[in-house]
């Protein structure tokens, strides 16, 4: 089968892709485009891609002089002023040498009409994804299973390398890895469990009675007891690699529900609050 020539009514996948918004900012709307792009190059053959035609209306279009333009080997073209796709897609399916071998990408009926009476083939943006990303996910299971290497099972095809590259090609990595979290407060009564847990006595506790001597020389305790209360624990902010430990605690519990019955078991005493 020959490949096709693919005509696609850009803003209409826009919308079906998930890429449009409600409104623009400044930019934004060159962003999208620029990320639809990208996803549509990702999905197609370097054949395809030489013969695939992009058609954005006039709205936040470049300069005249760049309104015909090339991405990555796919033609990119912008309607005239005043035009919308619709009407350039219809200009450009008059002038095409070879309709019936056209490809109309579009969920608009009109251009679905007009493709029809060229013999081409209409494709819902919507199908056109959803076949083509059925397509991109097979041929790349498929070079897995030719190639029983381990780096073959998880490599990303080429496409998919230029497509996140423009996705994320501006996030500035070293400034992320610098960032410390702040500081989160201690856990009260949490014990990692990579340290014994033993039962912590309360901050008050009962002193054991000396013993007396008898008149008849035997010992025997005071029935007394005196109070004393331990000194408090200044309180201190957990540093990052604190809390980061207690969380990894936390979950191991969460994990087990033997030693979470345990620890629940286990009383724990609470931080002193500041007055």
């Amino acid at each position: 089968m020959a490949t096709p020539y693919l005509v696609i009514d850009g803003y209409n996948l826009l919308h079906a892709a998930g890429l449009a918004k409600m409104k623009y900012a400044r930019g934004d709307l060159e962003r999208c485009r620029k990320k639809l792009l990208n996803q549509i190059a990702s999905l197609l053959t370097e054949e395809e891609r030489h013969r695939c035609t992009v058609v954005f209306d006039a709205q936040d279009a470049p300069p005249a002089a760049s309104r015909v333009a090339s991405f990555k080997q796919m033609a990119i073209q912008f309607a005239d002023p005043g035009q919308e796709a619709d009407d350039a897609i219809e200009l450009l399916l008059e002038g095409h040498s070879a309709p019936s071998q056209v490809w109309l990408v579009s969920s608009d009926h009109r251009l679905q009409r007009a493709i029809r009476r060229k013999r081409g083939r209409p494709l819902d943006s919507d199908h056109f994804l959803a076949e083509f990303i059925s397509r991109a996910k097979a041929a790349r299971q498929q070079a897995a299973e030719s190639d029983p290497s381990p780096s073959s099972k998880t490599s990303p095809l080429p496409v998919d390398v230029e497509y996140w590259l423009a996705e994320f090609g501006q996030v500035d990595v070293a400034n992320i890895a610098s960032l410390e979290p702040e500081p989160l407060p201690e856990l009260p009564g949490l014990v990692p469990l990579s340290t014994p847990t033993t039962h912590q006595p309360s901050s008050t506790h009962v002193l054991p009675s000396s013993p007396t001597i008898q008149p008849d020389g035997t010992n025997s305790p005071q029935s007394s007891s005196k109070p004393a209360t331990s000194p408090a624990k200044p309180n201190r902010v957990a540093t990052p690699v604190d809390w980061q430990r207690e969380l990894q605690a936390l979950q191991q519990l969460l994990d087990s529900p033997t030693q979470l019955e345990a620890w629940l078991a286990t009383p724990h005493t609470p931080p002193p609050q500041n007055p």
